[in-house]
């Protein structure tokens, strides 16, 4: 928790108990391990004077251990109207944006916060009410991404007793007594219920928090290494087979959930993206927050886009190349060039007698059906991209040769067999060229 020699670490301190017994211990620990100490607090300009007061009370306690303090404060009850987002929740976004800015600023690796023992059973009961799953559940993280809280290990109680054994005073927040605030009734009534119970039950809190965060980084790692394992990239989302979804456990399945689509991702969202993986699904989409998740045959795409845009209709009415910059190739038309046999679709030779006016470079139409060699028998073109798994949103960026007659080919299928030259029969090539 603690930054290394000849760094820095900014104590976040309201002027409370648990800030104030906070404080006095990093700046010991501080003398014996080689590190500096700086303090911020935060006026929310929700109490008036009471604020003020508190404001007062920390630069005090900081100019007597020869600490520097930095001051900083916003109207909440402005923020929050304007958002209309709940005081509570704005306060700490407010705080903690302080707190950032004033770390980088200093230079300040850690940012020390005084969450105690009560603190983190409060918060389990909080997050337990508002529906949350393992993560809410484990409560307030010791450490993460240089947040420390090294009083978790104490009680709100214990820590009071060591500051009255030091001769320490602290200022009270008022708005704590009040139960306008759900922490507050949870504090003055959930809490005291509870240990009635058990008087250990914020202790026994504690060692459960640390084992559920335990067990969610372990289904964590396991989701991360299945989305290593299986993702692929495809038009620009990731990709992952039904069948291997299908088979993770629950517990699994929603972290790589959350890990593709964020924090707000709920249980009724994986259950939408469940029903995705039943037969029949195939082309049916969800929405995530900020996402969409399509079916597309054996694979969920996540993050699929809205249909691309199809390609712009192009003439190849005499010989010459046109660009077709969307697919990345070239695709080259020649006159008059003996006929031969080719097995690749990248060149076709289309009896010259056959073609009726011009040759369009087109995306698919309704109705469209080719005459593959080999196959037989006609297949329209959407039964032949379906075919090919090809997703719904890519099919009409693939390139359809036509004239008036109709289709000549299909880029990556090959050419319609009906439409074709005999060897040695003059013949008009079709070259397709990737582009480098």
């Amino acid at each position: 928790m603690l930054p290394p020699p000849g760094g820095a670490l900014l104590c976040a301190v309201s002027g409370g108990a648990d800030s104030v017994c906070l404080l006095l211990l990093l700046c010991r620990v501080a003398l014996e391990r080689g590190f500096s100490v700086f303090c911020a607090h935060y006026d929310h300009k929700l109490r008036g004077e009471e604020s003020a007061r508190d404001a007062d009370f920390v630069r005090e306690l900081c100019k007597r251990l020869d600490v520097q303090c930095i001051v900083g404060s916003g109207d909440v009850r402005a923020r929050a109207a304007e958002t209309g987002r709940g005081i509570e929740e704005t306060a700490r976004e407010m705080r903690y944006a302080f707190l950032r800015e004033t770390a980088d600023a200093l230079g300040a690796v850690r940012v020390a916060t005084a969450h105690n023992m009560n603190d983190n059973a409060e918060t389990m009961l909080l997050n337990l009410a508002r529906g949350a799953g393992s993560a809410g559940l484990a409560g307030i993280a010791p450490a993460r991404s240089g947040l420390v809280r090294p009083l978790l290990c104490l009680t709100r109680s214990e820590i009071e007793s060591w500051l009255h054994e030091q001769g320490e005073n602290w200022v009270t927040d008022s708005s704590n007594l009040s139960d306008e605030y759900a922490r507050n009734r949870l504090r003055h009534e959930a809490l005291p219920a509870l240990e009635s119970v058990n008087p250990a039950f914020v202790q026994h809190a504690l060692d459960a928090a640390r084992r559920l965060r335990a067990d969610d980084a372990y289904l964590t790692e396991l989701a991360e290494n299945f989305l290593q394992e299986n993702g692929e990239s495809v038009s620009g989302c990731t990709a992952l087979s039904v069948k291997a979804l299908a088979g993770l456990p629950e517990p699994v399945f929603f972290r790589v959930l959350k890990k593709l689509g964020g924090q707000a991702i709920t249980g009724r969202h994986a259950q939408d993206v469940r029903g995705l993986l039943r037969e029949g699904a195939s082309g049916k989409c969800v929405s995530l927050p900020g996402m969409k998740v399509c079916r597309s045959f054996g694979k969920l795409c996540f993050g699929a886009p809205e249909a691309l845009p199809p390609l712009p209709v192009r003439t190849l009415d005499a010989p010459g190349a046109v660009e077709i910059p969307e697919c990345g190739i070239t695709i080259r038309r020649t006159d008059g060039v003996p006929g031969e046999i080719h097995k690749t679709f990248k060149k076709f030779y289309f009896e010259m007698t056959k073609t009726c006016g011009k040759i369009t470079i087109r995306p698919k139409n309704p109705g469209d059906s080719i005459r593959l060699p080999g196959r037989g028998c006609t297949k329209s073109l959407k039964a032949l991209f379906a075919e090919a798994e090809i997703p719904v949103w890519e099919r009409s960026r693939i390139p359809v040769l036509a004239d008036e007659n109709g289709l000549l080919a299909v880029v990556g299928f090959g050419a319609d067999e009906r439409r074709l030259a005999a060897p040695g029969e003059a013949a008009i090539l079709i070259e397709i060229e990737e582009r480098d």
